[in-house]
C-alpha cells in the first residue's frame, strides 16, 4: 500500500484511482450520513473522493499512523466542515433578499403577524403543557371530559364516576384555578 500511496502522491492517475476505488465503501457510508440541501449523492461522493486525494498528499508515513484511519478521519472531517459551512451560510438571511420567486422574504410574512404575540403565545402554550403534565391522572381525566367533545362533558363524567353533577362542576372550577395559578 505504501508504494501505491507514493505513486499517487507523485501524480500517478492509476494509483489515485486505485486508492479511491479501495475506499469507495467508506465514501458511500460517510456520504449517506450527511444531508446538505442542494447537494446530490454524486456531489457528496465526489467530495469524498477529493478528500481521499487530499489525504494522500498530506499523509506522513513517518508518523506511525494507519493510512486507513487517516483517510477515514479526513473524509469524515471534510464532510463535517462542509456541513458547518453550509449551516453558517444558511443561518443569516436578510428579509430584503430576493427569493427564487422574485419577491423578498419580507413579502411572504403575513401583514398581521406580530412576533411579540407569537412569542407570548408560545410561552403560554409551553406553560399550559407543563401545567397539564403536573396534574394527577384523575384531574387529567376530568379535563378530558370537560373540554374534549368526544367524552360527553361533565354530565357524562358525573355518571361514569357516580358523583353529583354539582360536585364535578366544583372540581372542574378548582382544576381550572389550579391551571391558572400554574400559568400565571
Amino acid at each position: 500500500m505504501q508504494e501505491i500511496i507514493k505513486k499517487a502522491n507523485q501524480g500517478d492517475k492509476a494509483a489515485q484511482e486505485e486508492i479511491i476505488k479501495k475506499f469507495m465503501p467508506l465514501i458511500y457510508k460517510a456520504s449517506h450520513k450527511v444531508y446538505i440541501a442542494g447537494y446530490e449523492e454524486e456531489d457528496l461522493i465526489q467530495i469524498g473522493a477529493e478528500s481521499i486525494l487530499k489525504a494522500v498528499q498530506k499523509f506522513d508515513s513517518n508518523k506511525n499512523t494507519s493510512f486507513t484511519a487517516y483517510v477515514k478521519n479526513t473524509v469524515e472531517n471534510n464532510y463535517k466542515y462542509l456541513v458547518r459551512g453550509k449551516v453558517k451560510e444558511n443561518y443569516v438571511k436578510s428579509l430584503n433578499e430576493l427569493q427564487e420567486d422574485g419577491f423578498e422574504l419580507e413579502d411572504h410574512i403575513p401583514m398581521d403577524f406580530n412576533l411579540e404575540n407569537y412569542v407570548v403565545n408560545s410561552e403560554l402554550k409551553k406553560k399550559l403543557r407543563e401545567a397539564i403534565e403536573s396534574l394527577t391522572p384523575e384531574e387529567k381525566e376530568l379535563l378530558h371530559y370537560a373540554f374534549y367533545k368526544y367524552h360527553g362533558g361533565l354530565t357524562e363524567y358525573a355518571k361514569a364516576k357516580s358523583m353529583d353533577y354539582n360536585k364535578v362542576y366544583k372540581l372542574k372550577n378548582s382544576l381550572i384555578n389550579k391551571l391558572r395559578e400554574y400559568i400565571v
